[in-house]
């Protein structure tokens, strides 16, 4: 603590006496206050300074993500709308998080696919009158969960697209680029 102070007092009498070096030369003092951080050579600095691009730290980084709940503003209106992503009833959510952001999109258009020709078996069971009552009964029975899945999907859709739109309005591959 006595060479943090010490060098806190000679970093004060270099600011009163150096001008600011980006002012020009009639430049009067530095308007900002310099930062000095002391760091254990054993930390590895970089890490911490560099964001990843998985799905779930880009939601975190672009959207109001706190305590597993997303609030994004509605379009059209005033309020936002509020999604709460439990890993337990989501698997989507479970598998897609730690994926980068360009493969979680990829992956959510292979389930997407999936679902929907899930579903349209399902039709096509219902439809046909040569299929026996236990595959029709199959088919109703395997329906909820089915709803439920392309309902979570239909929530991931606009959760991606709104990180999407995040991600360009602030160039944020261009950080990436640079780390």
């Amino acid at each position: 603590q006595g060479l943090a102070n010490y060098l806190g007092q000679m970093l004060n009498k270099s600011r009163k006496v150096t001008p600011n070096p980006g002012a020009g030369s009639t430049a009067g003092r530095m308007s900002t206050r310099p930062t000095l951080l002391i760091l254990d050579r054993s930390d590895d600095v970089a890490t911490n300074l560099m964001h990843s691009s998985t799905y779930q730290s880009l939601l975190a980084d672009t959207l109001d993500y706190k305590a597993n709940r997303v609030k994004i503003p509605s379009d059209g209106s005033t309020g936002t709308i509020s999604y709460d992503l439990d890993e337990e009833k989501d698997e989507f959510w479970r598998k897609a998080k730690f994926l980068t952001f360009p493969e979680a999109i990829e992956f959510h258009q292979e389930e997407l696919k999936r679902i929907t020709t899930a579903e349209e078996a399902i039709r096509n069971k219902t439809t046909s009158l040569s299929d026996d009552t236990k595959h029709l009964s199959d088919a109703v029975s395997s329906l909820p969960e089915l709803l439920e899945q392309k309902k979570l999907l239909e929530m991931h859709t606009h959760l991606l697209q709104n990180v999407m739109t995040q991600v360009s309005k602030r160039d944020i591959p261009n950080y990436f680029d640079l780390e």
